[in-house]
């Protein structure tokens, strides 16, 4: 079964302090880029560094390296989340998600509006898992 990405209701925008969020990322990405082994991470500081690794692997090849082009998201739906969603090279669907994503209307889709679709993703997964599951 595939997600469709028009089906997905995106969430409020959390409210974080940048402070908090900043120095969090920071320690993640120091400790991901040190690969000390003392400082072993748990599977959810792996996977939240992760998500910022795919992010800054796909933002900045059409201009900004803090945001998403629709064309930068487009590739990366379709290599990242290929086996989830039905509609990644749909361009209407993308076009809808796009817009749905850019909160803020600046035609990029930054980290945060990002990991909103991520959220929202992760919550779809976890209630068809739950539907499906063990009777």
């Amino acid at each position: 079964q595939y997600i469709s990405l028009c089906s997905i209701k995106l969430l409020p925008r959390p409210l974080y302090t940048s402070e908090l969020c900043h120095s969090a990322g920071c320690r993640l990405k120091k400790m991901a880029t040190l690969r000390n082994p003392l400082a072993k991470m748990s599977e959810l500081e792996t996977a939240m560094g992760m998500i910022i690794d795919v992010f800054d692997k796909y933002s900045g090849a059409e201009g900004n390296k803090q945001t998403l082009t629709k064309g930068e998201l487009k590739t990366l739906l379709e290599k990242e989340l290929s086996n989830f969603l039905s509609s990644g090279k749909d361009k209407e669907a993308v076009d809808k998600l796009f817009k749905g994503l850019d909160e803020n209307g600046d035609s990029e889709v930054d980290f945060n509006e990002f990991v909103i679709f991520v959220a929202a993703m992760t919550c779809c997964c976890h209630k068809y898992f739950e539907q499906k599951g063990p009777k």
